[in-house]
């Protein structure tokens, strides 16, 4: 008896199975795909965005502490004033803005004048902390740094400090800067001699009337290492009376940045 043949199922029922799921398959791929592109795109948009947005709110803090250190300047220093007011109150109308500027944008201009500020208005104290965190804070600001030193050294006379004053003197003679050199001389001389170190006292008389022959204040250190002498005096045109002040941020000649922004004046 002749065996049943079996029926084969058509392959093309198969074959049309297996490519619509591979279409499937690929329109899932793409869609993936699709939305992974959409969220990146929409990430950098946003990062940008951000970048963007610090980027405008930080130049609009620069401008503003920029202008809060002019006024603080122009107030300080009685710019365009035919009668200034004295020094404690100008130094007082003054303080504020170079706080505000300092809590905007911490820059050695600012704490340099916050410190002069201090200094004017008798707060010796406030005056070297201001003064030490410029040294602390910007070592490396060689406009600033020297003149630092000296109006600390003097915040610290002016406080009863000799011993910290004489060494701020030092390192303020060592920073290699010649204004104010024969003052803080002078004054390292006067501290010892109060002191009652009478040579080392001699030395430095002697080194300001050789280091600074045309000072002034050589009139001075002669007859204290040459009593028996007249002291030979000496003209010059000197920056004792001259505050240490330093400009601050200024435009460049095309108005496009700043320019040279400080300078012992």
């Amino acid at each position: 008896m002749p065996r049943p043949i079996k029926k084969r199922a058509p392959k093309s029922e198969t074959r049309e199975e297996n490519i619509q799921h591979t279409l499937e398959q690929f329109r899932e791929t793409a869609a993936a795909r699709q939305n992974q592109i959409i969220v990146g795109v929409v990430l950098i948009i946003a990062i940008v965005a951000a970048v963007l947005g610090f980027m405008y709110l930080n130049a609009g803090t620069e401008r503003k502490a920029a202008e809060l250190e002019y006024m603080g300047y122009k107030e300080f220093n009685a710019l365009n004033v035919e009668i200034p007011d004295p020094k404690d109150l100008r130094a007082e109308r003054a303080l504020p803005y170079f706080k505000q500027a300092m809590e905007m944008r911490p820059t050695p201009f600012s704490q340099y004048y916050i410190g002069l500020c201090y200094y004017e208005l008798g707060e010796y104290d406030s005056a070297v902390d201001a003064l030490q965190g410029l040294v602390d804070d910007y070592p490396d600001e060689s406009r600033f740094v020297p003149p630092g030193l000296y109006k600390l050294g003097m915040a610290h006379l002016r406080s009863g400090r000799n011993e910290q004053a004489l060494e701020t003197f030092g390192r303020f003679r060592k920073v290699g800067i010649r204004a104010f050199g024969d003052l803080a001389l002078l004054e390292s001389a006067r501290i010892l001699e109060s002191m009652g170190k009478m040579e080392e006292s001699v030395t430095m008389y002697e080194t300001l009337s050789f280091e600074y022959p045309s000072s002034v204040f050589a009139t001075e250190a002669r007859a204290k290492t040459q009593p028996e002498e007249a002291a030979r005096p000496a003209f010059s045109d000197t920056t004792a009376d001259r505050p240490l002040v330093l400009r601050p941020m200024e435009q460049g000649a095309d108005g496009g940045g700043p320019g040279e922004p400080y300078r012992v004046k």
